[in-house]
């Protein structure tokens, strides 16, 4: 098993300017639902974990009544209390710093009350200050600590010590990782602690094989990227018919015939479906920020025909279709339409090989002869000798050409020479020259000859062993 640890900085709200203040009132717009409810006790928590005098109020008409509210807050403990238009209850304890933050409303917008006088100075002087500087940053900054940069990547904290780690580490986050053999594949589960919520925010694991890596990589990083950006996932749910389908999502298993909604990264998808006696399909869909994309696949059951196979002078030959035994030949095979088979017969030592398309319609029958032979020997020093001989007949015919050439080309200028000369040893040496010059075309010709015969040799035993495709020959029914 190896383990690396990773240590990640960054700033996802720009909010600790907050901590500055000793009592912080966060106030919901008035006849609050539950968005304003959720941002008030998301920030609430932040707040407390800073040791922060906090509360949550809100005003309006009345007092909360919808059930799925009360029940919201009664589960999650949220202390968030209605202030009414007379309410004469201060909502600062003392004169310590204290700060108004209003979450999904702003006063002005005709949606919240303003409590009093008091609350209304301090919204203007939070207004005067977010005016200077964004309160929250739309886009968050991410980066790796100076160690990380520097290579270093420290032990992962014991349990309850993550706080104080990312304190020593000055990291506001960190990602811890673990990657492991799982029976032949590889196992990842990955881990993210924030200091702002003093807790993991995001877990996931994944596992995919060797050749898988690519599209696990690719997947991995576009869950973090996502869970970091503060985006929120897509999610997809398969539904395959009949139920035994094979699921794949990015080619990674997902399931069999109904694959319940999932979290994804938004953008694009493909699921692959298939079940034996099926034909499989393949599906590509675009998921969406924040919305449950269905994929509903029906396969469609393999049609067959007939597929006669027999053995020239071999009945009783052994007949396999890709490395499964069917049977003996004479043989009657029922396979699937429009498919590339692979089929092989042997007959004690002589065997015969073929690559054929199934017929396109049930009611078609394809017959299918063979003929046996000795297979050659195998292995590759037959082709790597005729490869050397035709190679060695090449290089011959470029020799004698040359040597054509040039011989040619010093008689031709001789035998110029020759009718203004009368010496008889000059003629003696051009006639020389003009044998060797004929011997050298001839040479020529016989070399072109042999590298003919060397190609054709060398092309038969790269190909003695090929497979060879068969034309199929229809019958109707």
């Amino acid at each position: 098993m190896f383990y690396y640890e990773f240590v990640l900085k960054f700033n996802m709200f720009n909010i600790t300017k907050l901590l500055t203040y000793d009592q912080i009132v966060i106030q919901c717009h008035d006849n609050p639902d539950p968005d304003t409810i959720a941002s008030a006790f998301a920030l609430y928590k932040y707040l407390m974990i800073q040791e922060k005098d906090v509360q949550i109020i809100y005003s309006g008409t009345s007092e909360i009544k919808k059930t799925n509210l009360l029940l919201m807050i009664d589960k999650l403990k949220i202390p968030i209390r209605f202030i009414k238009n007379d309410d004469s209850i201060p909502v600062f304890k003392d004169s310590k710093k204290n700060i108004l933050v209003t979450v999904d409303c702003q006063y002005g917008s005709g949606n919240v009350k303003k409590i009093d006088a008091d609350i209304k100075k301090l919204s203007d002087t939070l207004a005067e200050k977010e005016a200077e500087k964004p309160l929250i940053h739309i886009e968050p900054s991410f980066g790796l600590t100076q160690a990380n940069i520097n290579g270093t990547y420290p032990a992962p904290p014991a349990a309850g010590g993550e706080r104080r780690f990312c304190q020593s580490q000055k990291a506001d986050a960190f990602l811890t990782g673990e990657v492991r053999e799982f029976h032949g594949r590889y196992y990842i589960n990955l881990r993210l602690f924030t200091l702002y919520t003093n807790s993991y925010i995001y877990e996931d694991d994944i596992i995919f094989s060797m050749e898988d890596t690519d599209g696990a990589v690719e997947e991995i990083a576009a869950r973090l990227t996502a869970v970091l950006s503060g985006n929120e996932p897509a999610l997809v749910a398969v539904t395959a018919d009949p139920p035994e389908s094979q699921v794949l999502i990015n080619r990674n298993y997902a399931g069999r015939g109904t694959v319940e909604a999932r979290e994804l990264p938004p953008g694009q998808i493909t699921v692959a479906v298939a079940a034996e006696g099926y034909s499989p399909i393949t599906v590509e869909t675009e998921l969406v920020t924040g919305e449950l994309t269905d994929v509903a696949v029906t396969l469609s059951p393999l049609q067959y025909a007939n597929v006669n196979i027999n053995v020239l002078d071999g009945a009783g030959s052994s007949v396999y279709l890709g490395a499964l035994y069917m049977g003996e030949a004479p043989l009657t095979l029922r396979l699937p339409l429009n498919q590339l088979e692979y089929i092989t017969v042997e007959n004690r030592k002589e065997m015969a090989k073929a690559v054929f398309s199934s017929p396109d319609l049930p009611s078609d029958t394809f017959d299918l002869s063979l003929k046996t032979k000795i297979p050659p020997p195998s292995g590759e020093q037959r082709v790597n000798k005729a490869r050397k001989w035709y190679y060695w007949a090449w290089g011959g015919t470029w020799l004698t050409g040359i040597t054509a050439w040039i011989t040619y080309g010093i008689y031709s200028g001789q035998n110029a020479a020759l009718e203004k000369s009368n010496s008889q040893e000059f003629y003696n040496r051009t006639r020389a020259v003009y044998f060797i010059s004929t011997g050298a075309i001839v040479a020529v010709g016989v070399a072109i000859g042999y590298e003919v015969f060397q190609m054709g040799r060398y092309l038969y035993t790269a190909n003695e062993d090929a497979t060879p495709i068969i034309r199929r020959e229809i019958q109707k029914k």
